[in-house]
């Protein structure tokens, strides 16, 4: 299951492989869908709507080794709301496969102690503008707080002592989630 956040962009993705021969797909056309399963209505990216039939909601880009993302707008995440993810690639050469999404509520302020958390890349150099979340739980379900790092590739975070698992994720870049994080 993936996490995303309430009233902002997220990231979303999924890996494809081919039917014939199971290899990656890493070329081609692929269309990423968005079902609410409060509704069970589509959401159309081109005019940011929600519809009745089978719509598209983001053109799929190729990271690496068949695994595809789109990055949808603000409108499509509506907090404590659950959705099914799953993509298609325009020839039908592709397996069906499909995930489902949770967009929790976030509150402002979930403790007393402040947190700053830095998010760097593999040479060690900060990354701005990556959406970051905290949960009690590993599985990402519970989030307690949510920020962006800034030029120092720092995000502070207000929480209260105990163990947390932080999730990262900008477009362009791969991060190890959750990260395991113990405030005093």
């Amino acid at each position: 299951m993936q996490s995303v956040l309430p009233n902002q962009s997220n990231v979303i993705g999924l890996p494809l492989v081919r039917k014939l021969d199971g290899n990656p797909i890493t070329s081609g056309i692929v269309n990423f869908y968005l079902v609410r399963l409060d509704t069970n209505k589509w959401f159309r990216g081109t005019d940011q709507s929600w519809q009745d039939n089978e719509s598209i909601a983001g053109e799929g880009i190729h990271r690496a080794d068949g695994h595809w993302y789109t990055d949808l707008p603000d409108v499509a995440w509506i907090a404590n709301t659950r959705y099914t993810l799953y993509a298609k690639e325009s020839e039908n050469l592709h397996i069906p496969v499909g995930e489902e999404i949770s967009c929790g509520a976030i509150p402002v302020v979930y403790g007393n102690i402040k947190k700053i958390y830095t998010v760097k890349d593999n040479v060690g150099n900060p990354i701005e503008g990556v959406d970051v979340w905290v949960t009690t739980d590993q599985a990402g379900d519970n989030v307690v707080a949510s920020g962006v790092t800034d030029l120092q590739g720092e995000v502070e975070f207000w929480l209260d002592s105990g163990v947390y698992y932080i999730w990262s994720q900008k477009g362009g870049y791969s991060f190890t989630n959750p990260d395991t994080e113990t405030v005093p």
